[in-house]
């Protein structure tokens, strides 16, 4: 995984294979937004083997913190539920 971003704007790119950084089985990507979607309530976009999240520049500390803990959520779930974890 490698996370990227300037500002709030940040982008997660997901990788299959940490050494070789081959990008993970089609669907991935969508299913993590799907799952940060319908479980936490986060909005993302899903682009290419990536995820970009843009929250407001008023969030708070507390909405970031309960935003990134649901994107480690999905990831897991997601991760497990394809044999990846």
């Amino acid at each position: 995984m490698v996370v990227r971003g300037i500002g709030h704007w940040h982008a997660v790119e997901l990788t299959a294979d940490r050494h070789s950084k081959a990008p993970p089985a089609d669907g991935t990507v969508v299913a993590v937004v799907r799952h940060m979607r319908e479980e936490s309530g986060v909005l993302a976009c899903a682009i290419n083997h990536a995820f970009e999240m843009a929250p407001p520049l008023t969030a708070t500390q507390y909405q970031l913190d309960r935003a990134v803990q649901a994107t480690a959520r999905a990831v897991h779930e997601v991760a497990k539920a394809r044999g990846l974890a």
